[in-house]
């Protein structure tokens, strides 16, 4: 007769403590690019207020910086700057242990409007300053260690004309995202988010280009299942999770962040 309240102890202990400490960030020191606005500093002052030393990188402040974090200004496009990020950083606030790379160009320029020059320039902060990045955060050897990449919706999906170019980098970023967990494993865990129309308070250079956001933003919202734009705390509430103990056995996925919009 079987006893139904007995059972055969689980001989394998779990790697994760229990209760709220799996989703805390308390003696982490994440690093997070384009940290002065919109996701970035969304996501900067979630893994402050859950515990996280952070240092937030930007190309300019024009606010005061996430309250508690260090700030550093640069520009991505020098590559031959990182390992002296890295080095300021860890000097200031010890070693390095999440890595978020959330700087991003936005562009929707159409197919007779682009040159070969703003393909490179967009192409350095999309996809070379992440990847190498990723490489300075790895010659570090963080373990445990994460990488939250920021890709896009429109690197998954087809959203609107004009976003070939940085679709297409996002695209390459949530690939090379799969790429790095299998290389960096089991020590660092890579994973990237993918938002969809996220009101992240970003500049448009132009009165046309931003009546063309607007549009784009107002078709969006009526695809979503949710009926509205999503907040970048809700982005920065994924990162924190992705950046913390439960994300243990989650490696090399891009988790899309829509509300939504591609559900038909």
């Amino acid at each position: 007769m079987l006893d139904a309240t007995s059972s055969t102890p689980d001989p394998t202990p779990s790697p994760l403590p229990l209760g709220q400490e799996a989703f805390s960030l308390a003696g982490a020191h994440a690093l997070v690019t384009g940290g002065g606005r919109g996701i970035g500093r969304a996501i900067a002052e979630r893994f402050i207020a859950c515990g996280a030393r952070v240092t937030v990188v930007d190309r300019a402040f024009p606010q005061a910086p996430p309250r508690g974090a260090v700030h550093l200004i640069a520009e991505l496009t020098e590559t031959e700057r990182y390992r002296e990020l890295f080095d300021l950083a860890e000097a200031s606030q010890g070693k390095i242990n999440v890595l978020v790379n959330n700087a991003a160009m936005i562009a929707g320029n159409p197919l007779d409007q682009l040159s070969a020059t703003f393909i490179a320039d967009i192409a350095a902060v999309n996809f070379t300053a992440p990847m190498m990045l990723c490489q300075e955060f790895a010659r570090r050897r963080p373990a445990p260690g994460r990488i939250v990449n920021l890709a896009s919706s429109g690197g998954l999906r087809v959203s609107y004309n004009g976003g070939a170019i940085y679709g297409s980098l996002k695209a390459a970023l949530s690939t090379a995202t799969a790429y790095l967990a299998k290389e960096l494993g089991p020590d660092i865990v890579v994973n990237a988010i993918a938002p969809g129309s996220i009101t992240s308070g970003h500049d448009q250079p132009d009165l046309a280009a931003a009546k063309r956001s607007i549009e784009i933003r107002a078709r969006m919202v009526e695809r979503t299942a949710v009926g509205r734009l999503g907040h970048p705390d809700e982005v920065a509430a994924l990162a924190t999770f992705l950046a913390s103990p439960a994300c243990s056995y989650i490696t090399g996925q891009t988790i899309m962040i829509d509300g939504g919009c591609y559900l038909d």
